[in-house]
C-alpha cells in the first residue's frame, strides 16, 4: 500500500510532466502566432494602397490569380488533417471566393489549421501516457494482483485511454469530447482576428495599424482585445484541457483498480498550494470508494490532488 508521502511524490512528478506538456503546447501556439503574422504581412504587401487596406478594394471578388494564395495555403495543410479540420478547410476555401476581405480570413483560417491539430495530438499523447503510467503505478501500489484481475484492469485502462472524455471530467455544456474545446478556441481566435480586421477597415486604419492591433508588441497592448491575447487564451485553454483530462484519466484508472481490488475507502491527498475546496476535501477524509468525491469532477479543472487507498480486500 502506498503512503501519503508516496502520493505527494507522485503529485510532484505529475506536475513536472504537466510542465513538459505545457512547453510542447507553447511551442505550437507561438508558431501559430508567427505564421498568422507572416500571412498578414504578405497579404498587406499585396493589397494595401499607400499602406492602407481600402474597404472598397477589398470588397471586390478575388481573381483566379488572387486565389492562388488560397491554393498555396491549402496545399500546405498536413496530409493527416482530422475530419473536423477538413470540414473547416472547405469552409475557408468557400468563403475565400466571396471577396478579398473574406479571402484574408480564409487564408488565416487555413494557416491556423496547421497548428490546432498539433495541439490536439499533444493532448492525446499526454492522455495515453497518463493512463499507461497510472496503471503501472496503481498495480505496484496494491500488491498481490492476480492474473485475472490484472487482465480486467488492463481492459478497463485501454477503454479509459480511448474515451472522448473521462466521466469524472466535467466539460462545458453541450461538449462531449475534449477535442471540441480546442476547436472552439480555434474558432474564437479566427473570429476575433476577423473582427479586428473588419473594425480596422471601417476606421480607415493603415495596414500596419491593423497588424499591430492583431499582434501588439508591448505588455500594455497585450491587455487589449487582440489576436495575440486570443492566442494566449487558446494556449491556456489547451493547457487546462491537457492537465484536466490527464488527471481525470488517472483518477478513472485508480477507480478501476480500487473496484477490482475491492478497496473500500480512500484519503484525499492535496497538491502543493491546494485550494480551499481541496483542503476541505482532505479534512473530510476518509471516503467510501463507491460514492466519494472524484478528481476533477468534485474538485476543479487543473486539479492535481490524488486519492490514496486505505483498505483493500484481496
Amino acid at each position: 500500500m502506498t503512503t501519503v508521502a508516496d502520493e505527494k511524490k507522485r503529485i510532484d512528478y505529475l506536475l513536472q510532466r504537466d510542465k513538459a506538456t505545457d512547453k510542447q503546447l507553447e511551442k505550437v501556439y507561438r508558431q501559430a502566432s508567427a505564421d498568422l503574422r507572416s500571412v498578414m504581412l504578405h497579404y498587406t504587401s499585396i493589397y494595401a494602397v499607400d499602406g492602407t487596406l481600402v474597404p472598397g478594394k477589398l470588397s471586390k471578388r478575388p481573381s483566379r490569380k488572387d486565389l492562388q494564395l488560397i491554393r498555396d495555403a491549402y496545399a500546405q495543410l498536413p496530409d493527416n488533417l482530422p475530419v473536423d479540420g477538413e470540414k473547416k478547410a472547405r469552409v475557408y476555401v468557400s468563403i475565400s471566393a466571396l471577396t478579398l476581405q473574406t479571402m484574408l480570413v480564409g487564408l488565416l483560417g487555413l494557416t491556423l489549421l496547421k497548428s490546432t491539430p498539433k495541439a490536439i495530438d499533444i493532448v492525446q499523447a499526454d492522455i495515453e501516457t497518463a493512463v499507461k503510467e497510472e496503471l503501472a503505478y496503481q498495480i505496484q501500489a496494491i500488491p498481490k494482483t492476480s492474473r485475472a484481475k490484472l487482465s480486467v484492469i488492463k481492459r478497463k485502462a485501454a477503454k479509459i485511454a480511448s474515451e472522448p472524455s473521462a466521466p469524472s471530467a466535467t466539460l462545458s455544456d453541450g461538449v462531449k469530447d475534449w477535442r471540441e474545446l480546442i476547436w472552439l478556441d480555434h474558432d474564437r481566435l479566427l473570429a476575433q482576428i476577423a473582427g479586428i480586421i473588419d473594425d480596422g477597415l471601417k476606421k480607415g486604419m493603415t495596414a500596419k495599424s491593423i497588424s499591430d492591433a492583431i499582434f501588439p508588441g508591448t505588455a500594455a497592448d497585450l491587455r487589449s482585445q487582440s489576436a495575440t491575447r486570443a492566442v494566449i487564451q487558446a494556449f491556456n485553454s489547451a493547457k487546462r484541457v491537457a492537465r484536466t483530462q490527464a488527471a481525470a484519466r488517472e483518477d478513472e484508472v485508480a477507480q478501476a483498480v480500487f473496484e477490482t481490488k475491492k478497496v473500500k475507502h480512500f484519503k484525499w491527498v492535496t497538491e502543493p498550494g491546494a485550494c480551499k475546496k481541496c483542503l476541505e476535501l482532505e479534512a473530510g477524509s476518509p471516503y467510501e470508494v463507491a460514492n466519494g468525491p472524484r478528481i476533477p469532477a468534485d474538485s476543479h479543472p487543473n486539479c492535481r490532488c490524488r486519492r490514496l487507498p486505505v483498505a483493500a480486500e484481496n
